[in-house]
C-alpha cells in the first residue's frame, strides 16, 4: 500500500463536506475518525494519497490534521521544543511585562482597522449603539467587506492568543526563570503576532500568504507554550 503526502498548509481551510464531495469518499465517512497521527496529512490542500480503489486516506484524515495544529505547539513545548535557539540568539531581550502591553496593542490593532473601514464604508462615524450589528451589515459591502471580515478574524485570534501568552509571562516571573531568555521568547511572540496581522489583513489572501499566516500563528502559540514549559522546568511545579 503506497503512502505519500503533500506538506502544504491549507487542509484546515477546507470543510470536511467539501473534501468528501471533491474526492469521492463514501457517505459513511461523513464524519472523519480521529485515529491517525496528526502529521499524517498535516497540510494537504489537494490530498491525493490513494490506498484503495475509491478511498483517499489522506483526505479522510485531512480535517483532523488541520485541527491538530492547535495541539501540536503545547505538546512540542512539553517535549522541550520551542523557538529555535538560532533565532532567539539574534533577537533582543525586551521586558516581558512590556511585551504584554505590546500584545494588547497588537490584538487591538485589527479592531482599529475595522473602525477605519466602517467609517469609510458608512461615510460617517461608526455606529456606537449597535457596533456589531453594523459590522455584520458592512461585511456585505463590496469594497471593504472582505477586508473587514479578515480584520475581525485577526482581532478575535489575538484575543484568543493573549491569555496563553500572559499566563506564560506570569508563570516565568513567579518561577524566577532567566529574564534574558524570557525576554527573547516574548520578543519572538510579538514579532509572530505582528506578522500574523500583516498576513491576515494587509496582504492579498493567496495560498502562499495563508501558509505564512499559519506559520506565524504556530510560532506565536509555540512561544507562549514555551514560556509555560520554561516556568515548569525552573520551578519543578
Amino acid at each position: 500500500m503506497s503512502f505519500c503526502c503533500r506538506t502544504l498548509w491549507h487542509c484546515h481551510a477546507m470543510s470536511w463536506a467539501r473534501v468528501r464531495s471533491a474526492h469521492g469518499l463514501p457517505h459513511a465517512l461523513a464524519t472523519p475518525s480521529p485515529v491517525l497521527l496528526p502529521c499524517l496529512a498535516y497540510f494537504c490542500p489537494q490530498p491525493f494519497v490513494i490506498c484503495a480503489p475509491g478511498f483517499n486516506l489522506c483526505t479522510w484524515c485531512c480535517q483532523f490534521a488541520g485541527a491538530a495544529m492547535s495541539i501540536v505547539p503545547p505538546l512540542a513545548a512539553l517535549a522541550g521544543a520551542g523557538i529555535p535557539k538560532l533565532i532567539l540568539d539574534v533577537l533582543p531581550s525586551l521586558s516581558p511585562f512590556k511585551c504584554l502591553l505590546g500584545s494588547v496593542f497588537l490584538y487591538n490593532s485589527p479592531h482599529m482597522v475595522m473602525m477605519y473601514l466602517k467609517q469609510k464604508a458608512s461615510k460617517h462615524m461608526p455606529n456606537n449603539t449597535n457596533p456589531r450589528g453594523q459590522t455584520e451589515e458592512l461585511k456585505k459591502d463590496k469594497e471593504v467587506g472582505e477586508t473587514l471580515q479578515r480584520a475581525q478574524a485577526a482581532h478575535q485570534n489575538g484575543l484568543e492568543s493573549f491569555p496563553v501568552f500572559a499566563a506564560g509571562v506570569m508563570a516565568c516571573f513567579a518561577s524566577g526563570a532567566d529574564r534574558q531568555t524570557v525576554g527573547k521568547i516574548a520578543t519572538a511572540h510579538l514579532l509572530s503576532r505582528a506578522a500574523f496581522n500583516v498576513f491576515y489583513i494587509a496582504l492579498p489572501p493567496t495560498d502562499a500568504v495563508g501558509v505564512c499566516r499559519s506559520l506565524s500563528w504556530i510560532a506565536s502559540l509555540l512561544s507562549s507554550c514555551q514560556l509555560i514549559a520554561l516556568a515548569a522546568s525552573k520551578s519543578g511545579f
